[in-house]
């Protein structure tokens, strides 16, 4: 049976962006965007929850300098690995490849190229057996085309295509919270993408989808891959009546745009309540224009931390504690917890606090309490999303 396009990576639907605006204002230490995709022509379904793939392009620039590195004119036929597809070599590294990351057989191939020097020299000791510390250090430090331009820049040595794409991970989809309900936008995807900026030995680099989807795109062009990806239960309960209590700082707030959005549309009758963090509220309060008017006409309670707003650093997790005692009458009456965001320090951190207040407010030992948040997983209650 054939599956329509965007019902999977191996079958994406062009999508175009719609519109592009600021989340962020000046002065915000990164700058993140509401997106609009465009889903007109698709017969796409998806859920409040949902995530979507984008299949990202490499940048122009980068794969010019790559096959000038490695002396290679881009027009070289080259067979996809995965698809046996027959396709041009700058086809292959703007769509198929992570031209980003080093791989140890690249290090081995450019060594085995090189001309006696000191450069092959210093490949030479990094592949030694001896050497495995070092040379994972070199691989995690060095990108590719820094790489190239170190130790290729100058030299006759080349590689063939054939060489060059075997060495090279595949370039994976980039997966990213849906921030908007299908109920209220049937013909449109919204997104919160940050753009990734960050250094890489002294050089400014872009992440590799964040740059299409924000900077490289043109507006209203067939040009983003897209696929649904489902969610795994973080979605909304049925019950209507059901209370939510979602935490979402930063982009993880996006599904909760999506989530409050639907619950309005079908005039449900839970309570809602949000605690949303970022660095400053004067320049990166995201969605602003539609939290407010929903607390002011009290279908949501809001929560504000806003890091760096005063001397102490207030997160998430802090305004979970002041309002410890409503939060845990809140799980009593059935509430459904929420998390979506960084899972290496703040998913952690509002679950220790979670831990904490069910202990304090119940009056709970630590097994417990532990054991009271295993019955909430139980009963789908606690739900994650953190990435």
């Amino acid at each position: 049976m054939n599956e329509f396009p965007g019902k999977s990576r191996l079958n994406p639907f062009y999508a175009s962006i719609k519109e592009r605006r600021a989340l962020t204002q000046e002065g915000a230490q990164k700058l993140t965007q509401h997106i609009v995709l465009d889903i007109s022509g698709s017969e796409i379904n998806y859920s409040v929850g949902d995530s979507i793939g984008v299949l990202p392009t490499n940048q122009e620039e980068v794969v010019d300098a790559l096959l000038a590195y490695a002396k290679l004119e881009g027009k070289e036929e080259v067979i996809h690995k995965k698809t046996s597809e027959c396709l041009t070599l700058r086809k292959y590294l703007t769509h198929h490849a992570n031209i980003t990351d080093l791989t140890k057989g690249l290090v081995k191939e450019v060594h085995e190229k090189l001309e006696e020097s000191p450069k092959k020299e210093r490949l030479g000791q990094l592949l030694h057996e001896k050497a495995h510390d070092e040379l994972k250090l070199f691989l995690e430090t060095y990108q590719i085309l820094d790489f190239f331009e170190e130790f290729l820049e100058g030299s006759k040595s080349y590689l063939t295509s054939d060489a060059l794409i075997s060495f090279l991970k595949p370039l994976l989809p980039r997966f990213y919270s849906i921030a908007s309900s299908s109920l209220v936008h049937p013909k449109e995807i919204h997104l919160t993408v940050v753009l990734l900026n960050y250094e890489v030995r002294g050089k400014q680099k872009k992440g590799v989808c964040t740059s299409f989807l924000c900077e490289s795109t043109l507006i209203n062009t067939k040009m983003v891959p897209i696929f649904i990806q489902p969610s795994n239960g973080f979605t909304l309960p049925q019950d209507q009546n059901a209370p939510l209590i979602m935490i979402g700082p930063g982009t993880g707030v996006a599904p909760f745009r999506a989530f409050l959005e639907e619950r309005k549309a079908t005039d449900a009758r839970g309570k809602n309540w949000l605690i949303f963090g970022e660095r400053n509220r004067k320049n990166s309060f995201f969605y602003e224009d539609f939290f407010l008017p929903l607390q002011n006409e009290g279908f949501l309670e809001l929560d504000l931390a806003f890091s760096r707003d005063q001397p102490e650093k207030i997160y998430v997790q802090h305004r979970m504690k002041e309002k410890g005692k409503e939060l845990y009458k809140w799980l009593q009456d059935g509430a459904f917890f929420y998390v979506c965001g960084d899972a290496k320090r703040m998913a952690r951190d509002v679950d220790e606090t979670l831990h904490e207040i069910i202990r304090e407010e119940g009056n709970l030992t630590p097994e417990e309490s532990k054991a009271y948040v295993k019955e909430l997983k139980k009963q789908k209650r606690y739900l994650r999303d953190v990435y």
